[in-house]
């Protein structure tokens, strides 16, 4: 016959504060249990706009769900983000506006292209060393979110918030045309507020390098850098790319192979929107190290075009705020850069509007403005549903 052991236990009255600690627990376990049993597991299966359920498997998914995204998808509403999502390094979500709320992961190996970003207390951002998030206005982490890793490329087209208590890590890039705000720590650089507006900022890793700038002027590059150290170095190459993939060659300087010497190149041929560049050198025995790389935004303002609305679901206007341009030809394509649209303009034109008739499906197209042959703006349209 088994026989069975008893444990005595003495007990005496809880506290206040271990039954506070007892609720908090609680709560936070009800919440985890509570989303993995309503969460659906949802995986895209081709191309399309999200609402379209022909693209997704099993079903549609909410902002509540595990989500997989493998190709390229269009969101065309603002979300709060209370599951899981992750970009495949194949895929490719546009967006609005999200709120990554409490307990919510973002978890990207791709591409996502949104408005504005705001990450709340509790959640996770990881942007993989594949990965490219950019953010076309503001990205806000709030107080105390420390889950935020960014070891692949981070552009921010307005401002950039850390939020007192919050902590960025990482190995990769962080680039921003407006300023850096907050009390929190960003790569190492507390507070956040204390980096200059429209800078890029690296990592702590080991280099070769004290200085390495890619400055946008009007549609030039200025790129410039200052050895640290320089032993057995032959020369150096510079690489850019307008698709973070692939890139090529575009100068060859000499060095000097000594320490603390400054090198200059400009880039002429640079396009509106975002360029990558990559340096790199080459010692007398033949071996090729990567140096740095950085990412740069040739600002389409420039040009003084402004597209309004964008997205649209009707017409949309261009609007020339230099009525000096001549010879001015408009082309729109799709994303697989079939022409939608070949359009000449008045030369000394003001304004021109595009009828949605025109562009009779919804989805993402490329408008390029083209001025005696020459590309002067180039722009990301959306036409929506609603």
């Amino acid at each position: 016959m088994n026989s069975i052991n008893y444990i005595e236990v003495h007990s005496k009255p809880a506290s206040t504060k271990n039954i506070n600690s007892i609720g908090i627990c609680i709560f936070f376990i009800f919440t985890i249990i509570t989303k993995s049993i309503f969460s659906t597991n949802v995986t895209s299966l081709q191309n399309g706009n999200w609402t379209n359920a022909s693209i997704w498997s099993p079903v549609v998914p909410s902002f509540s769900d595990n989500i997989r995204i493998k190709h390229s998808v269009v969101n065309f509403t603002s979300s709060n983000l209370n599951g899981f999502l992750q970009i495949d390094s194949s895929g490719v979500l546009t967006t609005l506006d999200i709120d990554v709320q409490n307990g919510a992961t973002l978890d990207i190996y791709g591409t996502m292209n949104m408005s504005n970003l705001t990450l709340s207390n509790g959640s996770t951002l990881h942007v993989r060393a594949s990965g490219v998030l950019a953010i076309s206005s503001d990205f806000k982490n709030k107080n105390n979110t420390i889950n935020v890793v960014v070891d692949g490329i981070m552009i921010v087209g307005g401002n950039f918030d850390n939020g007192f208590g919050g902590i960025i890590k990482g190995v990769g890039i962080i680039t921003t045309s407006g300023s850096y705000f907050g009390a929190g720590e960003t790569f190492g650089i507390n507070p956040t507020s204390s980096i200059p507006a429209n800078t890029t900022i690296y990592s702590t890793l080991p280099v070769k390098l004290s200085i390495f700038n890619c400055v946008a002027e009007k549609s030039t590059v200025n790129i410039s850098w200052i050895s640290k150290t320089e032993i057995n170095n032959n020369y150096y190459f510079i690489e850019r790319s307008f698709d973070a993939n692939n890139y090529s060659k575009i100068a060859e300087i000499s060095a000097t192979n000594q320490s603390n010497s400054e090198y200059k190149y400009c880039d002429e041929y640079a396009k509106i929107g975002i360029n990558y560049y990559r340096l790199w050198n080459v010692d007398f025995n033949g071996i090729t190290t990567l140096l740095k790389e950085s990412v740069t935004i040739v600002d389409a303002q420039e040009t003084e075009i402004t597209i309004s609305p964008n997205p649209f679901f009707d017409d949309f206007k261009i609007i020339f705020n230099d009525n000096n341009l001549t010879n001015i030809q408009v082309i729109i394509t799709d994303n697989l850069g079939r022409i939608i649209l070949i359009k000449k303009l008045d030369s000394q034109i003001s304004e021109s509007k595009i009828y949605s008739t025109e562009i009779p499906k919804t989805g993402i197209y490329y408008l390029n403005i083209l001025e005696n042959s020459e590309n002067i703006f180039s722009e990301i349209i959306i036409k929506s549903d609603t």
